[in-house]
């Protein structure tokens, strides 16, 4: 069904782009609300993510938008954001008084997000538009802190492996990353609301890791509810003697 949904909004776009659209461009402010859960095992070394990592991070971004008529427009936004995962780490063979001791490790990372998408209106009544929304979300990824790589943990021969998985998950996330997403929004005048979900695409957002020379996968959904405002700062329409 989403993959449908898609396919529909991309011929939407396709549309959109051939015609004599109304062009309008601002800034856009909002909340990304991630949902991460996943696991791994390597060797003896168990990983799991930590039930708080989905705190909500603020969003700041610019969106431009063509509206080919008032039923139909297809738009891009360039959006940054931040995210922080966090995952217990402990050896699960580890024989001692409290075993197993679990250790913390985890990430953040900044993301550029660029995504273009098609809204369809649904109800429009004067300044008011419902519509419904849809396309795909790129995700470009870097590290929180360019160049501030954290010292190495060490635990000394305490709790096997645990130090070394903790060591690869500061930037064992993938670079880039691709979301389908969908949506709603409500537009009065030029002020406009939008409420959307990225659904992601591929088996995990995570870089497999490495123990004692063997590849272990770390299996990481993560995926996104966005709540955003914006503003049509500014808008033209060719002149025309068909007026939509």
């Amino acid at each position: 069904m989403k993959w449908l949904v898609a396919f529909v909004v991309q011929l939407f776009m396709l549309e959109g782009l051939c015609q004599t659209p109304r062009l309008s461009f601002g800034p856009i402010l909002g909340n990304y609300i991630p949902s991460v859960a996943g696991s791994a095992t390597a060797g003896d070394v168990q990983v799991t993510t930590t039930p708080d990592a989905g705190d909500s991070e603020r969003m700041i971004g610019l969106g431009i938008s063509y509206r080919v008529n008032k039923y139909l427009s297809v738009s891009s936004q360039i959006n940054y954001t931040q995210q922080f995962a966090s995952f217990t780490v402990w050896n699960a063979a580890e024989q001692c008084q409290f075993c197993p001791v679990r250790k913390q490790g985890g990430f953040g990372i900044n993301i550029i997000e660029f995504y273009p998408n098609a809204d369809l209106n649904l109800i429009h009544l004067g300044k008011l538009a419902l519509s419904v929304n849809g396309g795909v979300s790129f995700h470009f990824r870097y590290d929180y802190q360019p160049g501030a790589q954290p010292p190495p943990v060490s635990f000394g021969s305490k709790h096997p492996g645990v130090a070394e998985v903790i060591n690869q998950l500061w930037d064992g996330y993938k670079s880039n990353q691709l979301f389908l997403t969908y949506g709603f929004g409500i537009r009065y005048s030029r002020v406009f609301a939008l409420v959307r979900w990225l659904d992601m695409t591929g088996p995990s957002m995570m870089n497999n890791l490495s123990l004692n020379g063997n590849s272990y996968p770390h299996i990481v959904n993560s995926n996104f509810v966005l709540i955003s405002v914006g503003y049509h700062f500014y808008g033209f329409r060719r002149k025309n003697s068909n007026r939509s």
